[in-house]
């Protein structure tokens, strides 16, 4: 049962995000472990034979971990079978800049490389959301066939034009959740939790959709913020709450398969581009061999990573398939979201200059989890920035990229908004209520 519900919701979500992307830029050929000819096709800059390349790799891993002994590797191959002719330089847990940072490095071509979780990319285009969606698959070996076969390869196949070469999905593992309170085996076990997330509209979703409260916060910052009591708890792979040492600053944990963290290798397309035909072949070569070894080597990490954690005196909760189902229903919810990116090209047009994504956002969080405290936002604005000020004139729907129907939003958000009490007549009924 369990398997049927996340097939159904897994092609439900991937045919939703693909039809909604199609219109903005036409799919291109993206180069796989099976399809190594699209590399071959794209016309390089140079074919100067002496020629050399530096290739700068940013990750947000630290040096002991799997991901720099996969980087380490990917540099050594690289180097060797160019002859010298690209040197690698790596650059570990975020020291050359913040995952946005780096991302925004390679459309500049000011870094050749980033190796970071698909998360981090789905606000820059919305198909590599793909990869965290909930529940998309039940086992690992699923998920990578998911992501290694064609679906994987149109979700990232939209980055090129932005300026960045999608190459290769690099496994890390299942996100558990910790955190300092109690055990959690449903979702109200999550109510009222300030858990710290990346910030991805889809996992932030997610945990709003279990009465849990998402916090953004870098990933240097979580320790910290766990230490501190900013946030209750976190949800991470293995390797992230072994290597950060989460395990000292929280008392549970919970092991079930509601979401897989997926890094994701790719390039300054420019860069990429700029390579005669053989060196692209040795890189695309170079980057599909790193994402098998990251593969071998996290099944044999996770194993250690796993008892230390134990050993640490954290406990440790496996969720049955009636209470993994359990989160599944929830989290279907997310079916409901409007496939907003952010992207404000509707904003230029708007003559009542509203914030369209932000009350699209609020949109999205009344569907899946109704509150007062969604709407706070939308009352603080003036009347005429409110989206019962709009006047359904469709300038915002014809340039969105995602062919979403806003008029139809901002209709049916005024119409739920005026359905949910307001935080000042809540405080009135409250006051009169009182002796």
């Amino acid at each position: 049962m369990k398997k049927t519900l996340a097939l159904i919701l897994a092609l439900v979500m991937v045919a939703a995000i693909l039809a909604g992307c199609s219109a903005k830029t036409a799919p291109a050929e993206t180069t796989t472990a099976s399809d190594t000819t699209a590399t071959t096709e794209t016309p390089a800059a140079s074919t100067d034979s002496s020629a050399t390349y530096t290739l700068k790799l940013g990750h947000d891993h630290t040096t002991t971990s799997p991901f720099q002994t996969c980087a380490l590797a990917f540099k050594d191959q690289i180097e060797k079978e160019s002859n010298g002719r690209i040197t690698v330089e790596i650059y570990p847990a975020q020291s050359i800049g913040s995952s946005r940072e780096m991302i925004e490095m390679m459309q500049m071509g000011t870094l050749e490389a980033t190796l970071l979780p698909t998360a981090k990319f789905g606000g820059f285009d919305q198909r590599l959301n793909l990869a965290d969606m909930p529940f998309l698959a039940e086992t690992e070996e699923d998920f990578m066939a998911i992501m290694n076969g064609e679906i994987g390869r149109e979700a990232m196949s939209g980055l090129e034009a932005i300026g960045i070469k999608g190459m290769a999905y690099f496994p890390e593992g299942y996100k558990y959740i910790t955190n300092s309170k109690h055990t959690i085996t449903c979702p109200d076990d999550l109510k009222g939790l300030k858990i710290r997330t990346m910030e991805a509209p889809i996992i932030m979703s997610m945990f709003k959709a279990w009465g849990a409260n998402p916090v953004p916060i870098d990933f240097s910052e979580v320790y910290n913020s766990l230490q501190q009591g900013v946030v209750d708890g976190q949800e991470n792979p293995l390797l992230s709450i072994h290597d950060m040492r989460f395990y000292e600053v929280q008392d549970y944990m919970t092991i079930d398969t509601h979401a897989y963290l997926s890094y994701f290798l790719s390039f300054s397309k420019a860069w990429f581009d700029s390579l005669p035909a053989d060196l692209q072949e040795i890189v695309t070569n170079a980057s599909m061999d790193a994402a098998d070894y990251c593969h071998e080597l996290m099944v044999e990490a996770n194993t250690a990573y796993l008892k230390t954690i134990e050993d640490s005196g954290t406990e440790i909760y496996t969720l049955s398939e009636e209470e993994t189902a359990c989160l599944l229903r929830f989290a279907e919810q997310l079916k409901n979201a409007v496939p907003c990116t952010a992207c404000r090209y509707c904003c230029d047009g708007c003559p009542q200059r509203i914030n369209i994504p932000q009350m699209l956002r609020v949109l999205n969080e009344i569907r899946i989890a109704p509150s007062t405290n969604a709407i706070m936002a939308v009352e603080a604005l003036p009347e005429s920035q409110q989206p019962s000020a709009c006047l359904g004139c469709g300038a915002c729907a014809a340039i969105c990229p995602q062919k979403i129907d806003i008029p139809g939003c901002m209709q049916e958000l005024t119409e739920r908004i005026a359905k949910i009490p307001s935080w000042a007549e809540i405080s009135r009924q409250r006051a009169a209520a009182q002796p």
